[in-house]
């Protein structure tokens, strides 16, 4: 269904004195409306325990997380009824609420922004805040473990902390910066072994591993250096009660003073407390059904409920229009959608590229559809006339693991025929690629940072097609955590036949990073870094204008204004500024930018686009919004 927004009569007013150009881009502001097309992604929760409690019954029990909200539901197996623990109020998140089953009557929950410890009694459907808030802000979905001293332990970011949480005394401690190395600020799923003893992996830039006894608060660090590589151990109990790691290649058990090499085992699986009455409570639905799934003959069946299913975490992307399909992504996880410019249709894809977390970019292409995924710096080709889905995915190349990369942030058609996506480092690093793919042959070969800009990283490339060039913006930053060495950003030139940089500036001096650029029909290049934008003109290597889109002071630096990749129908290149939600366009005849409206539902967005149907489209938390923008009016 669509929903429509129409601007009231104080943006009216507004905009009708400001906006004395609107009438040459084919708008008018007294009637604007955005329509809200919907959400195109909902996502299953998994069902985690089942409480038994003779005074509420059997209730199956998940934690959530989604754009609009956070928190615990529990559904009544024998009624559907359903329980909510709403924690939204206690900061804005999309990380997963750890939820802990103490008793059939008591649960604990770790969750909010920051983090914080939380009690709930079911029988008495009451929540109650445990200690104070911690400083976490970032922790993973398997992060945590109850039982080594009775406690829960949740490793969190930033500073390498272990929330504690002792449920019989609800007391909360912290085990703050673990490990001996200040830059290392991530803490991965910790693991108890039978005779008391924790585990901690810390990484990221290299990977540690803690071995803490909470009886005398000792700690030793037990991973030889040769396997300190960059990233976390993965641990897990094995059915002897010891702790097992792996890194890299090799394979471990865990002891107080240092790890033993063994040969492959397998963890121990962990009881199932989800059962009832011979069925097993599998998950909630996308459509909010409680599914159930019989012990004995693995038929499903299902429990309608009243819960509204959370939204993904927010929409992440919208790339090419693909077969008439506008393809798009969510994040956390990474689902794949398609809108559909005739129908006005969405459909659910499924996880369809090999990172799971997000997809950066679509490029559709005679051949195929190609992704660029996070994390693991993934790019994927789907071959065209062959149905989308992951069996008939082609793994192109995994950055992380050949090129020290992960965050593929565009893919774009060079002059050359070519596919390039300029990229980011894995955490802690510096030093980008631009990754040059080959769509017929799908060979790969990629160009460091030293054959293009050192320590810098590498946001965007527009198409040059008068001089076989990519234009290319940079950025200091490298990877999270990591420490930028370069003191400015750049601009540059690739000469996709040399394959060398021919041209190198620094249009707004002092800056440290550049936006996404666009090209407009003359040739003109714009971009943003922050509020300050630029004109670049490729052939005379010349930038030939700057100026800013205006904002409260202490804005000036905040997010860059987003740029739609191509000029829309009559000429203009359109953008939003996600810091004050306004729509702009800049004019290539004059470079002069016009504030063409403004609405709340444009800040903080993560994508802006026009495609030829004449609507800009842009991503509101979970949902799809839309603008119509340009008429062919020249």
């Amino acid at each position: 269904m669509k929903h429509y927004v129409t601007v009231g009569k104080k943006w009216r007013f507004f905009l009708t004195i400001m906006l004395f150009g609107v009438l040459r881009i084919g708008i008018v502001f007294g009637q604007l409306q955005i329509e809200n097309l919907g959400e195109p992604v909902r996502i299953e929760v998994p069902i985690e325990f089942v409480t038994r409690d003779t005074r509420t019954g059997a209730i199956a029990w998940a934690g959530f997380a989604g754009a609009d909200r956070y928190g615990v539901v529990g559904v009544h197996i024998a009624t559907g009824a359903v329980i909510e623990v709403d924690l939204s109020k206690y900061g804005k998140t999309i990380r997963p609420v750890q939820l802990f089953k103490y008793s059939d009557q008591q649960l604990f929950m770790f969750a909010g922004n920051p983090g914080r410890f939380f009690k709930y009694d079911v029988p008495q459907k009451k929540l109650t805040l445990i200690g104070e808030a911690t400083k976490a802000t970032f922790w993973y979905k398997k992060g945590s473990v109850m039982g080594c001293s009775g406690n829960i332990y949740v490793g969190t970011y930033p500073h390498a902390t272990v929330a504690v949480l002792n449920p019989a005394s609800s007391t909360v401690s912290l085990i703050e910066h673990v490990g001996d190395d200040a830059s290392l600020n991530h803490v991965g799923q910790p693991a108890c072994s039978d005779d008391g003893i924790l585990y901690f992996p810390v990484g990221m830039r290299e990977g540690k591993l803690w071995s803490y006894n909470p009886a005398t608060g000792e700690m030793h660090q037990i991973l030889p250096e040769h396997l300190q590589t960059y990233g976390l151990v993965t641990l897990w109990k094995s059915a002897d009660g010891k702790v097992y790691g792996k890194k890299d290649t090799s394979i471990f058990v865990c002891h107080v003073s240092g790890i033993q090499l063994v040969e492959n085992t397998k963890p121990v699986s962990a009881p199932l407390d989800n059962e009832v009455n011979g069925k097993i409570a599998l998950r909630i639905d996308k459509n909010g059904r409680l599914i159930l799934k019989e012990k004995d003959t693995r038929k499903e069946t299902y429990i309608s409920t009243s819960f509204r299913m959370p939204a993904a975490a927010g929409l992440f992307r919208l790339g090419d229009a693909h077969q008439g399909k506008l393809f798009g992504s969510s994040y956390r996880p990474g689902i794949t959608f398609t809108y559909d410019l005739q129908t006005g249709q969405f459909e659910d894809l499924g996880v369809l590229a090999n990172g799971k977390i997000q997809v950066y970019d679509f490029l559709s292409h005679e051949l195929g559809l190609f992704m660029a995924s996070y994390t693991g710096g993934h790019i994927d080709f789907y071959p065209a006339g062959k149905e989308l889905v992951p069996g008939n995915r082609k793994h192109v190349v995994g950055l992380h693991a050949t090129e020290n990369q992960e965050r593929n942030r565009q893919l774009m058609l060079g002059p050359d025929g070519m596919v390039y996506c300029p990229t980011a480092p894995i955490k802690g690093m510096l030093g980008g690629r631009l990754t040059r793919i080959d769509p017929k042959t799908l060979a790969v070969k990629s160009y460091k940072d030293t054959e293009l800009i050192e320590h810098q990283s590498y946001v965007s490339a527009t198409a040059v097609p008068e001089t076989n060039e990519l234009f290319i913006t940079s950025s200091i930053r490298g990877g999270t955590d990591a420490k930028p060495i370069a003191k400015e950003a750049f601009v540059f030139l690739w000469n996709t036949k040399t394959e060398s940089v021919s041209f190198r500036t620094q249009p707004l001096p002092g800056v440290s990073s550049y936006g996404r650029s666009s090209r407009a029909n003359n040739g003109i290049i714009y971009g943003f870094s922050g509020s300050r934008y630029y004109a670049f003109d490729p052939r005379k290597r010349k930038t030939v204008f700057t100026g800013v889109v205006k904002r409260k002071i202490g804005d000036v630096n905040r997010h860059d204004v987003l740029l739609c990749e191509n000029p829309a129908a009559n000429g203009l290149i359109y953008g939003v500024d996600p810091v004050s939600g306004s729509v702009i366009t800049i004019d290539p005849k004059d470079h002069r930018i016009n504030i063409v409206g403004s609405d709340p539902s444009l800040i903080g967005t993560r994508f802006v686009e026009i495609y030829p149907d004449g609507y800009l489209y842009y991503g509101h938390n979970a949902s799809l919004m839309r603008l119509r923008v340009s008429d062919d009016i020249n």
